[in-house]
């Protein structure tokens, strides 16, 4: 039983590896997968926690405060009794209980300002939290990109390779017929041991980019798949149309939709609130207060009367005859005993209320100061949304230069990819019916191999810059 369990086991892992190892991912699905483990984006999102933990901050500053106090205490000596407010001399122990309760009235429009330069803050954190996801996208999409580059690459190689063998293969025969010299297949022989160079470059190049889009996914290297490829000639049919869109087209539509423009915006706002928050401060702020307290002292006291009715019998003489008269008089008796804890807990309750007006004079200049460095915040916050809006136009204008000129290369690449086929067509023609040699032929191949790979190298670099363009437009990066 164990042992079919065991080979169970065996075959699901194996079943699962295979499956795993056959994934096919598309560009979307590795640009979800990164933003889910970026931890660029995951520290974006701490930043807008952080935005909104303020801004309830600032919300609440309008309501009522609250505190509560208890104390306990022990003294010895003179001492003020806090249950009677009288000196003693003696050892006491007391209680006091305290709620207290303000709320700010007026405070110069602080509070509202607070209030609306916080949802600034926390809207700008959102907007930049949106870039960060942006720019991983772009990676990606950069990454996606240089691998299907590098496998189209690593076959162009191994099919020179493999012509190269043929043609050494080809050469060995002719050379045992006894049709050509010995000597002839060191050339070939020199061009197999490169091609193979190259090989193992293309594999390594492509492993590393590999390892990159791995590293952005954040999956073990260990972890296999392969990526959907688009159809490349449509893509670049379909999205050539944006590089016939004016320049302020584009522009202005990035200015609309890129977040870091929109970040920008929104901190300089906050920065123009945060100098009229300082300015604030000059004016007088007008608070309610109110508290309710009570305490408890060990020597506190309750009287106690004791009142006793008796008869006083004094010896008189009425008429020479000795009598006794009784007359009513009262015992009074005073103890004092400690008072109950809960007794004076009652009945030493106290209330109050207050109306703190608050005018400032002089603060040895800390608000003209405040208000001096948030002007200066805000200058700085100008000059970086301009800043980014300028850097903005120049990155566009590069890429649509880029683009046009990465269109120019592909063309001029293909142009020259079919000269080279041509020229490699004739030249192993040539050598086939003997008219040809080694050296025209190896030449004519690596002319071709080098067309070819700028052709794929052109073709990858006009879409990503494309996909850029597409991005300032706002337009969705998957294939």
């Amino acid at each position: 039983m164990r042992l079919t369990m065991l080979i169970l086991g065996v075959i699901v892992f194996y079943s699962f590896t295979l499956v795993h190892s056959q994934e096919t991912l598309t560009l979307q699905q590795c640009v979800d997968r990164a933003l889910e483990q970026s931890l660029d984006v995951q520290s974006s999102y701490l930043d807008i926690v952080r935005a909104e933990s303020t801004l309830r901050t600032s919300k609440h500053s309008r309501f009522p405060n609250a505190n509560a106090s208890i104390g306990y205490g022990e003294n010895w000596g003179r001492t003020i009794d806090p249950a009677t407010n009288n000196f003693r001399n003696t050892n006491l122990s007391y209680n006091s209980y305290n709620l207290s309760s303000g709320v700010v009235l007026f405070g110069g429009g602080q509070i509202n300002r607070s209030i609306k330069a916080s949802k600034l803050d926390h809207a700008a954190a959102l907007e930049s939290a949106a870039q960060v996801k942006d720019d991983v996208a772009l990676a990606v999409v950069s990454t996606y990109l240089r691998i299907l580059f590098a496998e189209d690459n690593l076959k162009n190689v191994q099919d020179r390779l493999t012509n190269s063998q043929q043609q050494l293969d080809r050469m060995v025969r002719l050379i045992n017929a006894g049709s050509q010299p010995g000597s002839a297949r060191f050339e070939l022989e020199s061009q197999v041991a490169s091609d193979e160079q190259m090989l193992i470059e293309a594999e390594n190049q492509l492993e590393l980019t590999i390892l990159e889009l791995k590293h952005l996914l954040q999956v073990p290297n260990s972890y296999n798949f392969d990526l959907q490829r688009p159809d490349i000639d449509r893509l670049m049919v379909d999205e050539a149309d944006i590089l016939e869109e004016p320049f302020d087209s584009i522009y202005q539509t990035a200015l609309r939709n890129q977040p870091q423009i929109g970040a920008s915006r929104l901190q300089e706002e906050s920065a123009e609130l945060g100098e009229k928050i300082a300015r604030s401060n000059y004016l007088p702020s007008l608070t309610l207060g109110g508290s309710v307290g009570t305490n408890y002292s060990s020597e506190a006291k309750d009287i106690t009367t004791t009142v006793t009715d008796v008869v006083e019998d004094v010896p008189v003489t009425i008429n020479g005859i000795p009598a006794t008269l009784g007359f009513p008089s009262q015992e009074i008796t005073i103890d004092l005993d400690n008072t109950p804890y809960w007794d004076q807990f009652e009945n030493n309750i106290g209330y109050g209320v207050s109306l703190n007006l608050s005018i400032p004079i002089y603060n040895n200049n800390s608000v003209k100061n405040n208000v001096a460095n948030a002007q200066i915040f805000t200058e700085q916050t100008k000059i970086n949304n301009e800043r980014i809006k300028q850097n903005l136009r120049t990155s566009i204008l590069s890429s649509m230069t880029d683009a046009k000129g990465a269109r120019k290369a592909f063309v001029a690449s293909e142009k020259a990819q079919e000269a080279a086929q041509i020229s490699f067509e004739n030249t192993q023609k040539q050598l086939e019916y003997g008219t040809g040699n080694n050296f025209d032929f190896l030449a004519a191949q690596n002319n071709l191999s080098t067309a070819e790979t700028n052709v794929l190298r052109a073709q990858y670099d006009f879409i990503f810059k494309l996909k850029v363009l597409n991005y300032y437009m706002g337009l969705p990066l998957e294939f």
